[in-house]
This record gives C-alpha cells, structure tokens and sequence, in this order.
C-alpha cells in the first residue's frame, strides 16, 4: 500500500520549490527524509499534514525539538500519564535520562494515535459519550517524526529503531492497520540501511556507508546554495518587474 503527496509549489514565494519533484509516493513501513540543514525536511513534513488534514486521513506530527523538550515532557507527564514520579525524574535528569524518558514518552503518545486515531487531549475527559471525536474509519495511521535523533546518541537511535519503529510497525500490522512513518533524519546511523528520500529532488536513495551519506550531505548542501542564489536573482527581477508594473504613467 502507498500515498501519493502532491507538493507544495514555491511554498515561501521566495522563487523556489522545495522539492523538484511534484508528486511523491511513500510505501507503508518507514521512509528515512534526508538533506542538509535547510533542504526542506521540515517543509515536506507539514506539507504532508496540510495533506492528511485535507484527505482526512490520521496523522500525528511530531518534533523533536519542541515536543521532545524537557518543559513539554513535564505537561505530558502530568497531564497525560497524570504521573508525578515521572515529573520528579525529568526536574533531575540528565540530558540522556531525558532523550530516554523522551522515548518512552513518544511510545505512549504514539500507542493512543494507533488506537484512536488522533491526538491526545485532555479536555476530552469533560465530554460526554455522545461527544466524544469519532475514531476515523480510516485504517490509515501516519507518523510524521521531524528531528527525532538531535542530540541522540549511536546508542539511542538503534534503540529508537529497534524497539519503537520495528515494534510499531509489527504491532499495527498484526492489528490491521496501514501503518506509515515518516521521518526526518540528521544522522547516518539513523538512514542507514533504510528506505530514504532526497527531499530535494524527490527520489530514492540508500546509503550502504557513512563516506556515501557525508558526501550526499555535502552534494546537498551545495545545490540548496546554488538553489538559493538562483533564487535571489530571480527575486531581483520580479522586485523589478513589479517597480515598472506600479509606475503610473499618465
């Protein structure tokens, strides 16, 4: 099973796409986005929600740079998981004690998406049966995971791999779901070996090496300023044009 995601077309109007590609097709299981700092991982990421959005298709995003943060994790601990120890635990944790709790975090967050089909949210517990939000009919479920291995170790990401998307993905499957994940990548060790997309030209790539995935980074990184200069200059005359379109010449 696939979907097919039609992409945004000069998404800032800053005279550039951010993907060569229109049209891209994930598989169900994960797909690994990679690019330089800038390409338009995140960009891809919430084009793809603005899509499921619209299709009304479930899907969950999240960012490990906001979601993941300690502050966040705290209001999750008490008012999702209502757990105080756990809220004890992250005031004194070290970064890496963090990363993990994080982890655990993301697995329950995730466990009441699969079930429910969206987010969780607290004042769901002052409605009534009857106005409870639906389960989708959908069986559909998409993970959109941006920044999950900042600041993770070799260690946590083969974990990250092993016990939450492996495990995921089996589980859903068994329980008859469609299950996707998608997810942006800052790390060899995470891409490696798996299914990626260059989200700047929109195809498939895989990288057997960390030489293979340094070397695409720094491929990517020159044409995202070679992008960006060609940009600029056709910005220059678009300001241009508009200057004469304005001029009143009677």
């Amino acid at each position: 099973m696939s979907i097919k995601i039609k992409v945004w077309r000069d998404p800032y109007d800053a005279c550039f796409n951010t993907t060569e590609a229109e049209e891209i097709e994930f598989e169900e299981g994960l797909t690994i986005l990679v690019g330089c700092n800038g390409a338009g991982k995140t960009t891809l990421l919430r084009n793809i929600e603005e899509y499921l959005n619209e299709q009304k298709i479930p899907g969950l995003y999240y960012n490990n740079r906001t979601d993941g943060d300690r502050s966040n994790m705290m209001y999750t601990a008490l008012n999702i998981h209502e757990n105080v120890n756990m809220l004890a635990t992250l005031a004194q944790s070290s970064e890496g004690e963090t990363i993990n709790i994080g982890l655990g975090s993301l697995a329950s967050t995730l466990k009441y998406f699969i079930k429910n089909g969206r987010k969780y949210s607290r004042m769901n517990q002052f409605l009534s049966p009857e106005e409870q939000p639906k389960i989708p009919e959908s069986n559909k479920r998409i993970i959109l995971l941006d920044a999950i291995d900042s600041g993770f170790s070799i260690d946590n990401i083969i974990d990250l791999k092993k016990y939450l998307f492996d495990f995921v993905l089996e589980d859903t499957k068994k329980n008859g779901y469609e299950m996707y994940f998608i997810v942006s990548a800052n790390t060899y060790e995470l891409a490696n070996h798996e299914r990626c997309l260059d989200v700047m030209s929109g195809e498939y790539i895989s990288f057997n090496n960390y030489e293979e995935f340094r070397q695409f980074i720094l491929d990517s990184k020159e044409k995202k300023e070679k992008r960006l200069d060609i940009a600029e200059e056709l910005q220059k005359k678009r300001k241009k044009k508009k200057k004469w379109e304005d001029c009143d010449y009677e």
